[in-house]
């Protein structure tokens, strides 16, 4: 055999259990984010009967770049003008679930 290395006689792989965490979707075609593409900031909007409970703002390596904790909020803006050029992912929450939206950052 190779050097460093080790056998394995068996594998067990087990599906029982999710990997992720399950978590509510909701309609996203009722939640507005505008601009987009964004230079300084962007408007969130959501439907009348949802709230947002919090924000939060990954990069395109799923790192959490901003989060914002909102109650009973219907619209928000969000300042990005400290934000590198890009593509983000916005999540929002909700107590009914959450909603993620692709941001473009364009500072042309």
């Amino acid at each position: 055999m190779y050097p460093h290395t080790t056998e394995i006689d068996w594998v067990r792989v087990y599906k029982d259990q999710p990997l992720s965490v399950q978590e509510n979707q909701i309609n996203t075609s009722n939640f507005n984010l505008f601009p987009n593409p964004s230079q300084d900031y962007f408007w969130l909007e959501i439907p009348e009967q949802q709230k947002i409970v919090s924000l939060e703002i990954y990069d395109i390596k799923g790192r959490l770049i901003k989060q914002l904790l909102r109650k009973n909020t219907k619209k928000i803006l969000v300042d990005v003008k400290d934000f590198a050029e890009g593509y983000y992912l916005v999540k929002t929450k909700t107590k009914q679930g959450s909603v993620s939206k692709k941001l473009i950052i364009s500072k042309r």
